[in-house]
């Protein structure tokens, strides 16, 4: 099982690509998963589903939310677990795609030849994080995600043109730090069957 956020909220499991629906719920995803193992106070999961206006029972919708989750789109692969009064995203750190980003990015720093860790990186990036997803909090998540992969390219940049200077520069590492740098050029993925959307939310909450 997979949860890119690297693009839109989906999840990839048994060769399928399916897509996490309404927004309210992709949210209550994708926050916890931004950091994984890391508890996130239901005030906080609430801002980032509602913003500034959180409706009336917000905290039973949310838990509702949260169960449908566990579900109907987790299931025996992971689940949200409530944590001293917030909740926590119980799935393999590599099951998320932005941990992976960021491990495999700073591997790449100091990797003797950095050249496959990158390629990995690119192809991790389908498009604009969190696409399709409204929501203050999410604008922050892609501007951070965005400096995180500015400063990505950066890096590459001065170790290919120090190697350069070396005379162990390539023409395919260039192309790679070129690709990191342009706003969300990454490696195109195999198209996958799509199945049916996932999740629900009470009509109350939307």
């Amino acid at each position: 099982m997979l949860i890119p956020l690297l693009g839109p909220v989906e999840l990839e499991r048994a060769g399928k690509i399916i897509p996490i629906r309404p927004p309210q719920v992709a949210l209550a995803l994708a926050a916890p998963a931004w950091k994984v193992g890391h508890v996130v106070s239901g005030e906080t999961l609430e801002n980032r589903i509602w913003g500034e206006q959180v409706p009336n029972g917000a905290r039973k919708t949310l838990y509702t939310i949260i169960t449908q989750i566990h579900r109907e789109v987790l299931g025996d692969d992971g689940d949200v677990l409530g944590r001293l009064g917030g909740y926590l995203l119980d799935v393999d750190e590599s099951a998320v795609d932005v941990t992976r980003f960021r491990t495999l990015a700073e591997r790449a720093v100091t990797a003797p030849d950095p050249g496959p860790l990158l390629e990995e990186v690119l192809t991790l990036w389908r498009g604009e994080p969190l696409a399709g997803v409204p929501g203050e909090w999410v604008e922050r998540a892609r501007r951070a995600l965005g400096e995180e992969r500015k400063e990505v390219s950066l890096r590459w940049a001065r170790r290919d043109r120090d190697r350069s200077g070396r005379g162990r520069g390539s023409a395919g590492a260039a192309d790679r730090g070129a690709a990191l740098r342009r706003p969300y050029g990454g490696g195109a993925r195999p198209l996958r069957q799509h199945g049916p959307p996932l999740g629900s939310v009470p009509p109350d909450a939307k």
